[in-house]
């Protein structure tokens, strides 16, 4: 369903019963520039900005920081950095950083994408080389959980690893699950266009684009039209909101499209809601 009255006319409601996590604002974004990209944690209602980390600058640009993801319960925000290193940003319970990010090193020399936390605090991430590794950020060390799969997009659920994995015609793929214990079973088969964004809690999945999502039931494999327009779709943890992109904005709405949407940002170019 098309919202752009909704739009128009509740930019700047509040959203009641949203508060502040324990573990600091639980919703991070790039904001991107030349200079170097920065990433700003914020809670749900708005307040509670702070800017969590600025990329470095060498010569005329600075540093290009990808995607990234809260860890569940908080203090810790992984992200990549021009798109080789998996970097950690550690944070105090008002979002304030803790000591200087730091890389944690992923074997081989490949591009990295798609930084996601399990529910345990592993983070699942992918490269360019057909792998999916599995990253303790505490030890610090990474461990191979998938080799030999074209990864286009790919989302933590719990401690199963929800992915999409390009098949041999161009923009077409399939939708797999995989357990921690190794047990893989296709969702759906899809068609879609890059960038890819994916994100899944409970039965719930999304995948969107850069202006518009689908959801798709994790247990059927059933696929329906995102009900308003706008991309780069992250779910709350229990899965009765999403904040995504639209028009340069990022808002936050009830999935189902109920109610008005609430703007957080504007110039964001990626986006995470940290789960439980």
């Amino acid at each position: 369903m098309y919202r752009t009255m909704l739009l128009a006319l509740g930019l700047l409601t509040s959203t009641a019963g949203l508060t502040q996590s324990v573990g600091g604002p639980a919703i991070g974004y790039v904001k991107g520039s030349a200079k170097g990209d920065a990433i700003y944690l914020i809670n749900p209602d708005g307040t509670g900005e702070t800017r969590l980390y600025q990329g470095p600058r060498s010569g005329r640009f600075g540093g290009q920081i990808d995607r990234l993801s809260l860890r569940p319960g908080g203090g810790e925000v992984a992200f990549i950095l021009n798109s080789t290193q998996l970097m950690v940003q550690r944070h105090n319970s008002s979002g304030q950083p803790s000591g200087d990010a730091f890389e944690i090193d992923v074997p081989g020399s490949c591009s990295l994408y798609d930084p996601d936390y399990r529910s345990d605090g592993d983070l699942y991430v992918s490269d360019g080389c057909f792998n999916v590794w599995v990253v303790d950020t505490d030890g610090p060390s990474a461990a191979t959980a998938l080799t030999g799969a074209n990864i286009a997009a790919l989302a933590a659920v719990g401690t199963s690893l929800l992915y999409v994995e390009a098949g041999t015609t161009v923009d077409t793929g399939d939708l797999k699950l995989r357990t921690a214990g190794g047990t893989t079973s296709t969702v759906a088969s899809l068609n879609y266009t890059l960038p890819l964004y994916l994100d899944g809690v409970g039965n719930d999945g999304m995948l969107s684009g850069q202006s518009s999502f689908r959801t798709v039931d994790l247990t059927t494999g059933s696929l329906d039209a995102g009900c308003t327009t706008g991309g780069m779709v992250k779910l709350s943890p229990t899965g009765s909101q999403m904040v995504y992109e639209y028009r340069n904005m990022l808002l936050i709405l009830n999935s189902d499209c109920s109610g008005s949407p609430f703007r957080l940002a504007r110039g964001a170019k990626s986006v995470a809601w940290r789960s439980n």
